[in-house]
């Protein structure tokens, strides 16, 4: 029996701070991308960036000797819970057309922000798949003579998903792809699959200087993990991930409200402080940093 704990964490020495883009006020006459003047913060990948796995598994085996057969017999279990997470922007994001704007206080070009979901963990959301796989197997190596041995057997494994850490988004599950509906609440149905193997091992001399091997069978292998983790993720029921550009009334009203929740009392002073002021867009009121509010969003 074994228990192993992985946890892989990507990290970082910066402080906890918004990535900001302050753009020189061109445009790439190829591409159509605006340049960059000055990028500054918190990198935007790393933030809540790791992948967690606890596996447990159990084997037993028993063996038999009739005669020429050594026949062997078992069971195995795993568990395993793995959960992945990922937050691009997560201590918010904003970009600048220009330095000027950037200074006196303009309302920002773009603003990213993603945020968990109160329900799974608004600072630290993560996607996570659990199973147990339980499998029975039987086999035989028959020596049928000196040289040559036959080995076949069977395996049976079930494999069983656990749908708690799952949330259905309905906009999701009205949609109708010929009759066909998606769960996001659901992992696949359990199935128990059926393994049957048979394999030799030929020494053709008898003197272990020439040997012909061969095999057939079904297996089945490891899970693609992160497959699952993407699924509740991409669905949108483990985090929000938004855009909003200038020119949507969303973003003056959005950065207003959240200054005003974070600080009723705030005024305007320095223009350009009012970055400070959603150091982490995602978070609870409570937990933003609050200043000022740039003239742009104080009338």
């Amino acid at each position: 029996m074994t228990y192993s704990k992985l946890d892989d964490i990507r990290g970082t020495n910066s402080s906890e701070f918004p990535f900001i883009d302050i753009l020189d006020g061109t445009w790439d006459g190829t591409t159509g991308t605006p340049m960059p003047y000055i990028s500054l913060g918190y990198e935007l990948f790393t933030w809540n960036n790791g992948v967690h796995n606890t596996v447990i598994t159990a084997k037993d085996d028993l063996n038999m000797y009739l005669g020429d057969h050594k026949i062997t017999a078992g069971a195995s279990y795993e568990y395993q819970m793995a959960d992945n997470s990922y937050m691009r922007n997560g201590t918010g994001y904003y970009r600048y057309l220009s330095m000027e704007d950037f200074m006196n206080g303009a309302t920002p070009e773009t603003v990213n922000l993603t945020y968990g979901y109160e329900n799974i963990d608004p600072d630290t959301p993560a996607a996570r798949v659990r199973f147990n796989k339980a499998g029975i197997y039987a086999q035989d190596e028959w020596n049928i003579t000196q040289n040559f041995k036959l080995t076949y057997g069977l395996r049976l494994d079930g494999l069983f998903f656990s749908n708690q850490d799952l949330a259905t988004n309905n906009a999701i599950l009205n949609l109708d792809y010929d009759g066909r509906h998606i769960d996001t609440g659901k992992w696949p149905k359990s199935k128990i699959s059926v393994n049957p193997r048979i394999g030799f091992n030929w020494d053709v001399f008898g003197n272990k200087s020439l040997k012909v091997r061969g095999g057939s069978g079904f297996f089945t292998g490891r899970l693609p993990l992160v497959f699952f983790t993407n699924m509740p993720t991409n669905a949108g029921t483990v985090q929000y991930n938004g855009k909003i550009q200038n020119g949507n009334a969303l973003l003056k009203e959005s950065l207003l409200n959240m200054t005003l929740q974070a600080a009723p009392s705030a005024q305007p002073s320095q223009p350009w402080t009012g970055i400070s002021r959603c150091l982490r867009f995602g978070r609870p009121p409570s937990r933003w940093i609050t200043t000022s509010l740039p003239p742009s969003l104080s009338a």
